[in-house]
């Protein structure tokens, strides 16, 4: 898939799907070597978009750019800003070591889950 263009909550994003997984790590250097960033989507609004322009590949699981790596309980996005995404009840669970924020499409919320998992991602390029 290339990078397909999307509004999500007034933004205007360029967004590509990774189906193939990586680790958290991994993923953040694929979208950068592309000048791109791990996508972070915080609000209901924006789940919706990205669910509906990206319908056609559609993955269960893919890593968002948020993550507490840095200080526990503190979700940050690559780019160190505060952020409270949309999370699905009962989470972040912070339990073993799950510091790597994921975007359910089924249940289009977020979770916290290890950044050593493979999972697909998403990479965005923001339009200024």
């Amino acid at each position: 898939m290339e990078y397909i263009n999307v509004t999500l909550a007034g933004s205007y994003f360029c967004i590509k799907v990774y189906r193939t997984g990586g680790k958290f790590g991994e993923a953040m250097k694929t979208c950068e070597s592309e000048r791109a960033k791990l996508l972070v989507i915080t609000t209901q609004a924006q789940i919706a978009e990205l669910v509906n322009k990206t319908a056609d590949n559609v993955t269960v699981w893919a890593y968002i750019g948020i993550s507490d790596a840095a200080n526990e309980g503190n979700w940050v996005s690559w780019d160190g800003k505060a952020v409270f995404p949309s999370w699905y009840p009962g989470e972040p669970s912070n339990s073993n070591q799950q510091n790597c924020a994921f975007f359910g499409y089924l249940n289009k919320q977020v979770i916290d889950m290890s950044c050593n998992e493979l999972q697909p991602f998403i990479c965005h390029k923001i339009y200024f």
